[in-house]
């Protein structure tokens, strides 16, 4: 016959007292590393970083020990036992604990799990807002992939609400101060608060990364769009600089005008001139129509005016989405060359 499990006490006094002297130190060595560095002292700069790590850390192992201790033993209390100085004392089992009073009913604390499970469904559907707020603002990309990896991420609090629901079956769980080890420990109160917390921050994390990533693909838009109208300007101001000099300007004298009074140069398609041949090579194409497809932040096909004054020229893509303006600065792709 299969041996039963023991339920074996989890805190006592005196591990109480050791968390604490532990807190003690870790607050006294924030303390020393603080003072060392606002004076300043040379030659210690990485016992400050020792010493405050080593601080942070021990405070919040010690504080998070504290923390649980302390509702450990309330559960203890709750259940009418007495708090153990040494829990070997009572060969660290609950059912050798004393009782002080009497207490009917088990799973006391099983409403926590219904709480927590609550509280995760909530959390479920503040981070799916969250992820339909980042489709929103970011749907013109075109690309879903990062909504949906953060949804299906999401879903790990509805996993971890059913989970919680079921633990909140008394006949099924029992708290971890129950002697009765027939039935499943629950999470405590702690640990799912510690997990809960946990899982917020991945969840913040997620979103984070979404935006910062979408953001960054989009910041590549703006300048792949902008170096593609440096390209143009570019071969515009090398073509009729050389065309200016080899006094032929004349013999394409309609495309001149045109690139002086402001022009479209995606509508004029195969060119018809000299001049417009020159500058389509310059660009590496041989259809002026093609380059409504070589940007990315145009509403609809691309349109590309240009326009010289003087010895400038001045490229605009004319038909920009409206979000460059929104998250960015229209501008942005538009250029000016001497």
């Amino acid at each position: 016959m299969k041996k039963q499990k023991e339920v074996r006490i989890k805190y006592d006094k005196q591990s109480m007292k050791i968390l604490m002297g532990t807190f003690i130190v870790a607050m006294l060595l924030l303390v020393i590393g603080i003072v060392l560095l606002s004076m300043k002292v040379s030659g210690t700069e990485i016992f400050i970083l020792l010493t405050l790590y080593l601080g942070a850390g021990l405070a919040v192992f010690s504080l998070a020990g504290l923390l649980a201790g302390f509702l450990y033993m309330k559960r203890l209390k709750k259940y009418g036992y007495e708090i153990p100085v040494k829990k070997s004392d009572y060969d660290e089992k609950i059912e050798n604990l004393p009782k002080t009073s009497m207490v009917e009913g088990t799973s006391l604390f099983s409403v926590h799990s219904q709480w927590s499970c609550r509280a995760c469904v909530l959390l479920f559907f503040f981070f799916l807002i969250l992820d339909v707020l980042y489709y929103v603002k970011w749907k013109f990309m075109g690309d879903e992939s990062l909504f949906v990896l953060c949804f299906f991420f999401y879903l790990i609090w509805l996993i971890f609400a059913l989970a919680l629901k079921k633990q909140s079956n008394g006949k099924k769980y029992r708290d971890d101060v129950e002697p009765d080890a027939s039935r499943k420990e629950r999470w405590s109160l702690e640990q799912v608060v510690f997990t809960m917390f946990v899982l917020f921050l991945l969840s913040l994390f997620a979103n984070y990364t979404a935006h910062s990533m979408t953001e960054y693909i989009f910041r590549t838009w703006i300048n792949h769009d902008l170096e593609q109208i440096k390209i143009v300007g570019r071969g515009v101001m090398g073509t009729i600089s050389e065309y200016q000099d080899e006094n032929e300007t004349m013999l394409c004298k309609d495309t001149y005008e045109k690139l002086c009074e402001g022009v479209d140069i995606t509508t004029w398609g195969v060119p018809k001139d000299e001049l417009q041949t020159m500058l389509a090579a310059s660009m590496g194409i041989d259809d002026f129509s093609l380059m409504r497809d070589d940007f990315r932040l145009s509403d609809g096909d691309a349109r590309i005016f240009v326009q010289i004054s003087g010895e400038n020229v001045t490229v605009r893509l004319l038909n920009p989405i409206k979000e460059l303006e929104k998250y960015g600065t229209v501008n942005q792709i538009d250029v000016s060359l001497p």
